[in-house]
C-alpha cells in the first residue's frame, strides 16, 4: 500500500498500524510528507477544534535517585541546588494554575523516593477535591500497583520518557537503568491507566508485540 493510501485509510478509520505501516509514514517525503501534515491537522480540527488548551507545569522536586548522564539533576550533580515541595504546597499551586484557566497540570519530578506512594496519593487526592484540572504525573518508574493506586486517585495521565530504542545508547544515557525493565514500565502503565476493557488490553497488546518487533529489527 502506498503512503497516500495508508493516510486515506488511516483518516477514514478503515486500517490499523503494524509496525511496517509505522515505518512507512516515519520515512516518507516530499508531497507524502505534506499529505500527512495535513491528514493529521484534519484530525486536530475533528477532536479537538481550534482552541488552545493550558497546561501548567509544577516542578515540585529536583531530588533524583537516577544518574541518567544528560540530566542536570540526576543524583551524582553536586552543583545542583535541591529543593523539594510539600504536598500542601503542591496542591495549593495546583489550585493557582486552575484559577489561571489550565486545564491540565504536570506534576514533575526526579526519582525522589521521599514521595512514597501514599504521598503522591494524597496529592492527587487533594488536587481532585479542590480543583477541576486534570492531573499528569511524570515521576519516573513505578511499580504497577502503585501506578494502579495513582489511577485510583486521581491520576489521569502518566508520562514516561522513553529517549531512544537503541540498546548501546539506552545503556550508555542510562548507567543505573535497564532498557528491558523501561519496556515494562511502559506496559504497566498502559495497562493500569487506560481503565480498558477485555477488547482495548487485546489491542495494546498487539501494539505492544508490534513495538517489540521494531525494536528487535533495529
Amino acid at each position: 500500500m502506498i503512503v497516500a493510501d495508508i493516510i486515506r485509510a488511516l483518516e477514514d478509520g478503515r486500517t490499523s498500524l503494524d509496525a511496517e505501516g509505522v515505518e512507512r509514514l516515519l520515512t516518507c517525503h516530499a508531497d507524502d510528507t505534506a499529505r500527512l501534515y495535513a491528514a493529521a491537522d484534519r484530525v486536530r480540527a475533528k477532536h479537538v477544534g481550534d482552541e488552545v488548551f493550558l497546561r501548567g507545569i509544577i516542578e515540585f522536586s529536583n531530588y533524583c535517585k537516577r544518574s541518567c548522564d544528560y540530566c542536570g539533576i540526576r543524583g551524582p550533580n553536586r552543583s545542583a541546588k535541591r529543593y523539594r515541595m510539600t504536598p500542601d504546597e503542591i496542591v495549593a499551586l495546583a489550585g493557582d494554575a486552575d484559577k489561571l484557566g489550565n486545564t491540565t497540570v504536570v506534576l514533575q519530578s526526579g526519582e525522589d523516593p521521599w514521595f512514597t506512594c501514599d504521598r503522591v496519593c494524597e496529592i492527587l487526592v487533594g488536587i481532585r477535591s479542590q480543583t477541576h484540572v486534570a492531573v499528569t504525573l511524570s515521576i519516573g518508574e513505578r511499580p504497577l500497583d502503585e501506578l494502579v493506586r495513582f489511577k485510583a486517585a486521581g491520576c489521569d495521565r502518566y508520562l514516561l520518557r522513553f529517549e531512544t530504542s537503541d540498546r548501546s545508547v539506552f545503556a550508555r544515557i542510562h548507567p543505573d537503568d535497564d532498557f528491558d525493565e523501561r519496556i515494562a514500565a511502559l506496559e504497566d502503565e498502559l495497562a493500569s491507566l487506560s481503565g480498558m476493557t477485555q477488547e482495548v488490553e487485546t489491542r495494546l497488546d498487539g501494539a505492544i508485540g508490534e513495538i517489540r518487533a521494531a525494536l528487535a529489527r533495529s
